[in-house]
């Protein structure tokens, strides 16, 4: 790429170095030559994207998702096929082991650990495999103002992840909701069902669990 960082980028008697301070590319002035360098009078700084990628935001739907070897624990329920796919990174790297199995709901598939590829796979319901558990939705209620004895605030995976029950359930086309984040917010079905992000004071139903 010398030619093209002399002819476009670099002045004609500027220099430059990339991550090797022993070497320095010198501007057309000087013939655009790759030079010994000491690492003294710093010109430009070449740059090119990282090759890192930025890691891929984990769904906040995830967050509340448990691993468990016998049955769910109190409170939630095994995920359908659709979580397990689309959780699927977040818990082979939070949840499972790398040799561990889990299942949701649908006794086809299970989700193989890190050590067999983090990949669904068919299953045939026999054999030891752990469950990926989620909120129970159905267990969720609504509440005008602070949440019942006994119950709180849903945090915001789990408003998230059951969205769509409580907007069918839990509240009217035009009503809102929130958990325990006072920014977030669920919109009903005129908005989309939607958590949006809000900074106006807690309105609407209170999601409680």
């Amino acid at each position: 790429c010398k030619s093209y960082i002399c002819s476009s980028l670099l002045g004609t008697y500027a220099i430059a170095h990339g991550s090797d301070l022993t070497k320095k590319l010198a501007g057309n002035g000087y013939g655009c030559n790759i030079e010994p360098w000491d690492g003294t009078n710093v010109g430009d700084v070449i740059c090119m994207p990282s090759s890192t990628p930025s890691p891929t935001p984990v769904p906040a739907s995830c967050e509340p998702l448990v691993y468990s070897r016998h049955t769910c624990p109190t409170g939630t329920a095994p995920v359908d096929l659709n979580t397990l796919s689309t959780c699927s990174a977040f818990i082979c790297n939070n949840r499972l082991g790398p040799w561990d199995y889990a299942h949701g709901s649908d006794m086809t598939k299970m989700l193989a650990g890190e050590g067999y590829g983090c990949k669904l796979q068919e299953w045939n319901g026999t054999g030891l495999n752990g469950l990926i558990c989620g909120p129970d939705c159905t267990a969720l209620r609504n509440a005008t103002g602070a949440c019942p004895a006994g119950t709180a605030a849903v945090g915001p995976g789990t408003l998230e992840s059951c969205s769509q029950y409580i907007c069918s359930t839990l509240m009217g086309p035009t009503d809102v909701a929130h958990g325990s984040d006072p920014s977030k917010m669920l919109t009903g079905a005129i908005g989309g069902c939607r958590v949006v992000d809000t900074t106006l004071p807690p309105a609407g139903y209170t999601i409680c669990a």
